[in-house]
Order: structure tokens, then C-alpha cells, then sequence
């Protein structure tokens, strides 16, 4: 659905929305790729996991820091989550991406392999 049909003209929401999706995708697609590079590799388990939180966090928390530079406003921040770093990442969201990755490593892109295989 269009931002433009449910979010208010003058509304900060849908001038924040507008700038952000244009980094929105930039940054899915950059972690995308990591992930791929990731699932290239075939490392442990536990490697995967710590190199996809570390790699996908260091993404997230430039993302955050560039945008706030180019707007001058926060777009997220983490500071009442555990174990933040100022704000922009927290250890949740690391979690969240390591098993997001290990999710694709090991049971979409095989599926998804197997899908496409004649």
C-alpha cells in the first residue's frame, strides 16, 4: 500500500518513510549479500552465527549513523534494550540477524536450490 494514501500530507512519519526506504532496501540487500557470502564459506554453526550477528549489526549500526547525518533525527534507537551500543544496535537485533542467517543458510537457500533444480 502507497504511504501516501494513509499517512497525513505535513506529517513528519511520511517524510521520515519516504527518505528511509531508499536505505531501507540498501541495507536489506547489503546483509542479503552477506548472508550469501556467509552461506559460501560453509563454516561452523557457531562461526555463522557470530560472523552473520557481527556483520549484519556493523550494517545496521552504520545505516543508523549515516541516516542520522543526512537528516539530522534518529530513525531507531535501542537505548532501553540490553547491552546497546548508543543506541543503534543492541544485542537482541544481533541475535535476531545470526539465526535470520542461519535460517537461510541452512533451510531456505537449500530449499530454494532444490526448487529450482531441474
Amino acid at each position: 500500500m502507497d504511504s501516501r494514501r494513509i499517512i497525513p500530507e505535513n506529517s513528519r512519519l511520511r517524510h521520515k518513510s519516504v527518505g528511509f526506504s531508499f536505505f531501507y532496501y540498501i541495507w536489506f540487500f547489503l546483509s542479503l549479500s552477506l548472508v550469501g557470502w556467509l552461506w559460501k564459506v560453509c563454516l561452523y554453526l557457531v562461526t555463522e552465527f557470530l560472523l552473520a550477528a557481527l556483520l549484519c549489526s556493523a550494517v545496521e549500526y552504520a545505516c543508523s549513523w549515516f541516516l542520522e547525518k543526512l537528516w539530522g533525527i534518529r530513525w531507531w534507537d535501542y537505548s532501553d534494550y540490553f547491552m546497546n551500543l548508543n543506541g543503534r544496535i543492541c544485542l537482541l537485533g544481533a541475535v535476531v540477524f545470526g539465526v535470520g542467517a542461519l535460517i537461510l543458510i541452512y533451510l531456505f537457500i537449500p530449499w530454494f536450490e532444490s526448487c529450482t533444480k531441474c
